[in-house]
C-alpha cells in the first residue's frame, strides 16, 4: 500500500480532468477570463456524479462516501496566463510569476459547498479573483 496523495482519499474513485492550452491551426487559444474558468470547473464538478453512476454499472462500486471525487488541473506550457486572462489583477502578496500548474480537488460533502461556490472557491484561491 503506497502513501496517500495529497488531496485525494483512496476509498473514492477520483477523476482528474487535465486542461492543457488549446490551439486551432496552431495559434494558441486567447486566455479566459477567471469568471469563464470558474464556470467550467463547475461544470467539471458535476462529472463526479456520472463517474459514481458509471462504477456502479461497472459493478466497481468504490466503498467510499462518497463514491466519486474529481481533480481538475490547468497546465500551461510556460505561465497560466497563457490559459487565464489576469489582466485588470494585482498580483497577491508571496505570489509567484509563471506558475504554470493549477490543480484543485473536490471531495462531495453533503454539508459542503454547491459546486458553483466551490468553483468559485477554486479561482479565488488560485489568485485569479
Amino acid at each position: 500500500m503506497g502513501r496517500p496523495r495529497v488531496g485525494r482519499d483512496g476509498r473514492c474513485a477520483t477523476l482528474v480532468l487535465h486542461v492543457e492550452l488549446s490551439e486551432v491551426d496552431g495559434i494558441p487559444a486567447v486566455p479566459k477570463p477567471p469568471k469563464t474558468w470558474a464556470k467550467r470547473v463547475q461544470q467539471m464538478l458535476l462529472l463526479a456524479r456520472g463517474l459514481a453512476q458509471l462504477l456502479v454499472e461497472l459493478d466497481l462500486s468504490p466503498n467510499g462516501n462518497p463514491p466519486a471525487q474529481v481533480g481538475v488541473q490547468l497546465r500551461a506550457v510556460d505561465d497560466l496566463k497563457e490559459m487565464v486572462d489576469t489582466s485588470g489583477r494585482h498580483q497577491l502578496l508571496g505570489g509567484r510569476d509563471c506558475a504554470r500548474v493549477a490543480t484543485g480537488y473536490f471531495i462531495s460533502d453533503r454539508h459542503g459547498k454547491a459546486a458553483d461556490d466551490m468553483a468559485e472557491t477554486m479561482r479565488v484561491i488560485q489568485g485569479t479573483g
